[in-house]
């Protein structure tokens, strides 16, 4: 069972990794020219595209099967498996470059294609690593790992753009970054690699598609409203649903760091199943809403007072993508672990499918105020399926804690107290009933 400040901690690492992320983009775009920032942004994106391809859901099936069944073999299995599907995804970048290099005239983009592809090689296992470590019994485990990971991405790229600016630099910094990262998981958790027997890569195989099929759904989703806001709206309006889509994703960071732990505690049995998934709870529904209740002034304020108009999409967008959307993840996470494949699978496509549906006439009708109200709905239905599966216990405690710092927030603002102060009375609000859980479960 993971400790109830394991959560908290996990976030906080992927808010560090996000903020270092971040950190490479500026670095790169200061040390080199725009259309070198391009380039490094085009070949970045495709190695990510391939790296979310090629791990084919292993990292997650061997967690599971190693929490439900508390043998450390089905860790080592994935961890073999993500070493050669490493080597194939870099494979399959390398052949990319030279076809590129042959077949066209962009030859430095297939050089750039094959540095990017070392990456490939450490970050699939890295991944795993982070994935399993709280199914090996170490919840905290993934936020050390995740943040010296975090460290060593920004670091070595500044170093590397200092020392020979250059995009091939910074692409060698990002390899290197997860090549630390894997070091760095392993010592903790040092585990050995073990090719799986017959049987057993069955039943890896089988899980791994099941949890494949389901991150795709969602992969494919949360860009599907930037992508009909584009092709109906104008450029402006098009730009300012940009700006608040950017906003209304900060609630995913939730899901994106706590799904190890809610992989290990559901799928383990244990009559604690829902502790880190309550408190994931906890830490998406009150920060969510709060955001969404203050988007108005958040948006010119990070982007400029040009995109003050985006102030209301984005907060429709926060509550129906950010905190709509991540609720369905983490719940899809919950019934995955738990073995419920219809429910982790079948609900995150019928909220795809309800989104198919729904955007094209909306937004020809409404608008991009229509297609943002329209994400309010598309995760509802499923969701609320998804919900009546978990145990009741996890929901009151994030309802309760919703309640308190958005009543609060409400009443300063009926009052015209300013809105950094509202948001950070109610947040220390939050923060509050957060300590609080975390001494209760303690």
């Amino acid at each position: 069972m993971a400790t109830p400040l394991a959560p908290f901690l996990a976030l906080l690492a992927q808010a560090a990794l996000a903020a270092a992320g971040y950190g490479v983009n500026v670095a790169v775009a200061r040390f080199l020219d725009v259309d070198a920032y391009g380039l490094f942004a085009v070949v970045y994106s495709l190695l990510l595209t391939t790296e979310l391809v090629a791990r084919l859901g292993v990292p997650s099936a061997a967690a599971r099967l190693a929490a439900a069944e508390d043998d450390v073999r089905w860790m080592e299995w994935g961890f073999a498996l993500t070493f050669l599907l490493g080597l194939l995804a870099a494979m399959v970048l390398w052949l990319a470059a030279a076809l590129v290099a042959t077949l066209t005239a962009q030859a430095g983009m297939g050089v750039l294609l094959g540095v990017a592809a070392f990456d490939a090689l450490a970050f699939l296992p890295y991944l795993c690593l982070v994935t399993g470590a709280p199914a090996l019994g170490r919840p905290s485990a993934p936020a050390l790992i995740t943040l010296g990971y975090a460290a060593a991405r920004l670091l070595l790229t500044v170093l590397a753009l200092w020392l020979a600016p250059s995009v091939a630099s910074a692409l060698m910094a990002n390899a290197l970054a997860s090549g630390c990262g894997l070091l760095g998981g392993w010592l903790l958790l040092r585990l050995r690699p073990r090719l799986p027997p017959p049987g057993a890569m069955r039943r890896l195989a089988a899980d791994a598609s099941l949890a494949w099929s389901r991150v795709l759904a969602f992969q494919l989703m949360v860009p599907l409203p930037l992508w009909f806001a584009s092709g109906f709206e104008t450029g402006d309006r098009a730009g300012l649903f940009a700006a608040a889509l950017t906003l209304a994703r900060l609630p995913l960071l939730v899901p994106l760091a706590t799904a190890p732990l809610i992989l290990a505690d559901a799928a383990s049995g244990s009559r604690f199943r829902t502790t880190s998934l309550d408190l994931s709870l906890l830490m998406l529904l009150p920060p969510s809403v709060l955001l969404a209740f203050e988007a108005p002034w958040i948006v010119p304020l990070l982007f400029g007072p040009a995109y003050a108009q985006a102030g209301d999409l984005a907060r429709l967008l926060t509550l129906g993508l950010g905190l709509g959307t991540g609720l369905l993840q983490l719940l899809s996470i919950h019934a995955f672990a738990a073995a419920r494949m219809r429910e982790a699978v079948g609900l995150p496509w019928l909220a795809f499918a309800l989104a198919l549906v729904l955007f094209a006439p909306v937004t020809w009708f409404a608008g991009a105020e229509g297609l943002a109200a329209a994400t309010l709905l598309v995760p509802l239905l499923p969701a609320l399926a998804a919900w009546l599966r978990v145990q009741g216990a996890a929901v009151v405690a994030p309802a309760l804690a919703t309640c308190a710092p958005l009543s609060v927030a409400w009443f300063l603002a009926a009052l015209g107290t300013a809105a950094p102060v509202r948001l950070g009375i109610a947040g220390a609000i939050w923060a509050v009933a957060l300590a609080w859980t975390f001494r209760r479960r303690g």
